[in-house]
């Protein structure tokens, strides 16, 4: 063989040996990037497939009385009112949310205003909905108490959203099962909301990160590097100027939570902050307040894999706002 064939068969060989390994990559890469590209999209494939449902879910209400629809439910009371709404999620809390109750209405008890408590039970394994039931009459007391289960599991945000949409308070707190924030600091919250409210519109945030706040947190060094870089996303690619976004504690008035939670497109931990989003799309007057806060074990909170999916589902609420693939006007069916 002359020495042109050799380079030439060489030089063959090279090509073919490039072209079988990008094929070999392309083989890797492809199915890497789908995978990808679908979770990175999954909030938004989950609100489609929402929208897309040919009925919303037909909602039970359970209370001492017995079970009932939502709709069949609130049809036995149009036109009710009551001063306060406690809109409680829940997800496997049988253990922790006696305790947060029992609090709750030591204080309540001693108010002159009118109160009902919805604790919504987010599809839980155990007997969460049999432990809050227990409350529906309390130290001689029959107390306004409904839960409301929900067929399949939503998430943090879906389960306030329901909550929410059927409260029927003057104003309505979100307030997580574990009893984590002191709930007297209720008082804090109704004097901001009262300094703010404009129009019907307010809502008070508690707050961890306020410099009078007393918090009782054992953070890692991981734990702080993630909060200083959570909040950097949410300030700089949300536009939410808030210190801390994600306390279970915030008032809202019931105008103000109608308006957001009947837009509000994310269900998981993100959910907050795309609240403050369509709060600021409404120029609702927003205060943060500082609240009394412990940590409290038995969370089911992975916080890495929680932080990283917070993060990705704050990028993307940004982008599908700005390519109005989400929309401020956008309503989710609830069946009551």
């Amino acid at each position: 063989m002359c020495i042109r064939d050799r380079v030439s068969t060489q030089s063959t060989w090279g090509r073919n040996f490039y072209s079988e390994m990008l094929g070999y990559i392309a083989l890797v890469l492809i199915p890497l990037i789908a995978f990808g590209l679908r979770w990175f999209m999954q909030p938004y494939l989950n609100w489609r497939k929402q929208r897309a449902g040919t009925k919303p879910e037909v909602l039970e209400c359970i209370t001492k009385s017995g079970r009932t629809t939502m709709k069949e439910h609130l049809a036995k009371n149009p036109g009710k009112k009551t001063h306060l709404s406690l809109v409680i999620p829940a997800f496997n809390e049988e253990e922790r949310i006696g305790v947060m109750l029992t609090e709750a209405l030591d204080y309540l008890l001693n108010q002159k205003y009118t109160y009902e408590l919805i604790v919504v039970n987010d599809c839980s394994r155990d007997k969460t909905t049999e432990e809050a039931l227990k409350f529906a009459k309390y130290k001689g007391n029959d107390i306004d108490l409904k839960v409301i289960p929900l067929p399949r599991n939503r998430g943090k945000g879906g389960a306030v959203r329901v909550g929410a949409l059927a409260a029927q308070g003057d104003y309505i707190l979100m307030v997580d099962a574990d009893g984590a924030t002191r709930f007297s600091d209720i008082e804090g919250l109704f004097k901001a909301m009262k300094e703010s409210e404009r129009d019907g519109l307010g809502i008070v945030a508690g707050s961890r990160k306020l410099g009078d706040a007393d918090v009782e947190l054992r953070r890692t060094l991981i734990r702080k590097f993630i909060g200083l870089v959570f909040n950097l996303v949410v300030s700089v690619i949300c536009g939410v100027k808030l210190k801390d976004t994600q306390c279970g504690f915030k008032l809202f008035t019931n105008k103000t939570a109608k308006l957001i939670f009947r837009t509000l497109h994310l269900e998981r931990w993100a959910f907050d902050v795309e609240l403050f989003i369509i709060g600021n799309h409404y120029n609702t007057p927003t205060r943060e307040v500082a609240v009394n806060w412990h940590e409290v074990e038995g969370s089911k909170l992975n916080v890495v894999s929680a932080t990283i999916t917070m993060i990705r589902d704050f990028l993307l609420v940004r982008l599908l706002y700005i390519f109005k693939l989400w929309n401020i006007t956008d309503t989710v069916s609830v069946s009551f």
